[in-house]
């Protein structure tokens, strides 16, 4: 393993008929999946859920995890903090700040004067697996999510019914496809190519994996790259779609050390782009 230290696809897929139909697939009535912060998370190992907050008075109780069949998987307990109330919660998966099997996730609390924040991450048991007193992060208008999400193989139209406190939410089977910079919850890269030839690139998806996440310092980005290419590049973004670094790579190593000691506390994207084709788009939570 050769390590580099470094200081710091928009692809069109459409599939439509002619025939194709829409169709009411499921109605929740309670505990229904909300647009507070997202409607779906791709577990790494359970794969897609749809997710369900529940509050009480100003904080988040708990949040519940359907299957796609839309039975339950999971509830989890938000703990509560005396005089703190829930500010933001995200990254809710199982193999991002650690590689056991539960569910994990970042929540930001404030207190109740409005004045101080403090950040966890806790998993599915209530432990605490990080805890950064006076860490402050918050979702923001671009990370409201998008009332058509792709699970898999299948686009999702999910719509809150009476407004955003909802008496019911319905989920709706599209016959079509979103593309695929719409795909997640990583928001759209600005000004890289559009290509249609991305599937000759798929065995090298998902091969990044920023480490640690969230970091206070340095970032590590494993990478593969394919065994014939001309340029390969890792390119940083900040929240507004910002290019706030562009590193050129090469398979003389297989990862990458980023600094991050120029930079403020926030959530960044990157891409890795071999031959004008994003191969990998991935974040990270950078807390100071």
């Amino acid at each position: 393993m050769k390590t580099r230290i470094v200081p710091i696809f928009i692809f069109i897929c459409f599939a439509t008929s002619i025939r194709a139909q829409i169709s009411l697939e499921h109605t929740y009535v309670t505990d229904q999946p909300n647009q507070s912060e997202q409607f779906t998370v791709n577990l790494s190992e359970s794969g897609y859920k749809y997710v369900a907050y529940h509050s009480s008075g100003m904080t988040m109780e708990y949040f519940k995890l359907y299957n796609t069949d839309h039975s339950v998987f999971k509830t989890i307990q938000v703990p509560q903090i005396s005089g703190w109330y829930v500010h933001a919660l995200k990254y809710i998966s199982e193999t991002l700040f650690d590689l056991d099997s539960l569910v994990e996730y970042l929540v930001c609390y404030q207190s109740n004067t409005g004045s101080n924040y403090q950040t966890f991450v806790f998993n599915e048991n209530g432990d605490t697996l990080l805890y950064v007193p006076g860490g402050f992060w918050t979702l923001g208008i671009t990370t409201i999510p998008p009332p058509i999400v792709s699970l898999g193989d299948s686009t999702k139209l999910i719509l809150m019914i009476g407004g955003m406190t909802p008496n019911s939410t319905k989920v709706y089977s599209l016959p079509g496809r979103l593309p695929c910079c719409e795909c997640n919850n990583i928001p759209n890269i600005a000004n890289e190519p559009l290509t249609t030839d991305i599937p000759s690139f798929q065995k090298y998806k998902d091969h990044s994996s920023p480490y640690p996440n969230p970091t206070n310092s340095a970032i590590k980005i494993k990478y593969k790259l394919p065994t014939s290419y001309q340029n390969a590049y890792i390119k940083i973004y900040n929240i507004t779609n910002q290019l706030i670094g562009n590193f050129k790579i090469d398979s003389t190593y297989d990862e990458i050390i980023l600094s991050n000691n120029d930079l403020p506390s926030g959530e960044y994207f990157y891409s890795i782009e071999v031959d004008n084709l994003i191969i990998e788009k991935n974040n990270y939570i950078l807390i100071k």
